[in-house]
C-alpha cells in the first residue's frame, strides 16, 4: 500500500527533530489512521466531547484539539511566529505539549527510551496522549500502517534540513578620525581663532593666580592652619610670609584644581612678589 505523502512528511519531520524511528513513525501513524488523517484545519465530528475554540468552531488540527488546547496552540504559534494551520507547526506543538509541564511523562519516557518499539509507541501515545474512551480500535488502525511506513524508501531520505544561521564576521573596530569631527550643531574653532584666544586665556590665568597668591600673602600660617589676618592699614604692616608653610598649605588646593601646565605660572608669580635674598625689588 502506498504511504500517504502527508504521513511520510510527518515522520520525516520528527526524524529531523531527533526522534527515533519507532517514535517518529508511531506518533504520526496514530494521528493519521486513528485521529485526523493529519488534516490541520477544522475537524467536525459527532463525538460529544468535541468543542470549538479560538481557532475552529469544532475540534481542529491534527490532534483534534478542543477549546482550551486550541488557545494553547495559537499562543505557541504566535510566540514562534508560525502559522497555526502549518503541519510542521502542529507536529511541534504535539511535542511541546508532551514535554512542557505538566506534560505527558509516560509518552515522553517512551520517546526517550532507546528500546521502545513502534507498537509500544503507538499504544502509549493513544492511551496517555489521545485518551479515547475505547483505545483498542484506534491502536489497531494505527498499527495497520506500520509495515508500509517503516519500509518506505522515502523514510529518512527527505528529512527537513537543519537550518544553520550564518555566523557574522567579527566586528572591525572603527579607526579614530585623524582630525576632529564636528558634531551636529557644533562649530569647532579654527586655528586662527585659537591663536587669537590663547594670549587672552593665559593672561586671565596669570591674573587669577596673582590675585590668589596676593590674598594668601595677607594670611598668617600657624599650627598648620591658615587664618585670615586683620585688614592691613599700610603695606609695611604685613606680617612676614613663611614660604615653606605657605607652599605646604597651598599644595592640596592646587593639586585638586590646577592642570599640569600651571605650576610654572605660580612659581613665577611667587618669585615676582617675594624676591630672593639679595635681589633688588
Amino acid at each position: 500500500m502506498t504511504v500517504p505523502a502527508v504521513l511520510l512528511t510527518a515522520a520525516n519531520h520528527y526524524l529531523s527533530r531527533g526522534l527515533s524511528k519507532p517514535a517518529a513513525c508511531g506518533i504520526p501513524l496514530v494521528l493519521y489512521y486513528g485521529e485526523s488523517k493529519l488534516q490541520t484545519g477544522n475537524q467536525p465530528g459527532t463525538a460529544h466531547t468535541d468543542t470549538g475554540g479560538v481557532l475552529w468552531p469544532n475540534a481542529g488540527g491534527i490532534a483534534s484539539w478542543n477549546g482550551g488546547r486550541q488557545a494553547l496552540l495559537k499562543a505557541f504559534c504566535d510566540r514562534h511566529k508560525l502559522a497555526y494551520t502549518d503541519l510542521t507547526a502542529q507536529l511541534d506543538f504535539v511535542l511541546a505539549e508532551i514535554w512542557n509541564p505538566p506534560g505527558y511523562p509516560t509518552v515522553k519516557a517512551a520517546i526517550q527510551s532507546a528500546t521502545t518499539t513502534v507498537q509500544e509507541m503507538i499504544a502509549v501515545f493513544v492511551q496517555s496522549y489521545e485518551r479515547p474512551a475505547a483505545p483498542g480500535p484506534e491502536i489497531t488502525r494505527a498499527e495497520s500502517g506500520i509495515s508500509d511506513l517503516m519500509s518506505d524508501p522515502g523514510l529518512g531520505v527527505t528529512v527537513a534540513p537543519v537550518i544553520v544561521l550564518p555566523i557574522p564576521p567579527p566586528a572591525v573596530p572603527t579607526p579614530l578620525p585623524s582630525s576632529p569631527v564636528a558634531l551636529p550643531g557644533v562649530s569647532l574653532m579654527d586655528a586662527a581663532l585659537i591663536a587669537a584666544l590663547a594670549p587672552i586665556v593665559e593672561a586671565l590665568a596669570a591674573g587669577l593666580f596673582r590675585a590668589l597668591i596676593t590674598q594668601l600673602s595677607t594670611t598668617t600660617v600657624a599650627g598648620g592652619v591658615v587664618t585670615p589676618s586683620p585688614v592691613l592699614t599700610t603695606p609695611t604692616a604685613a606680617p612676614a610670609i613663611n614660604l615653606g608653610s605657605l607652599v605646604n598649605e597651598l599644595a592640596p588646593l592646587l593639586t585638586s584644581q590646577l592642570t599640569n601646565s600651571l605650576p610654572g605660572l605660580i612659581a613665577a608669580e611667587v618669585a615676582r612678589l617675594v624676591p630672593p635674598t639679595g635681589a633688588k625689588p
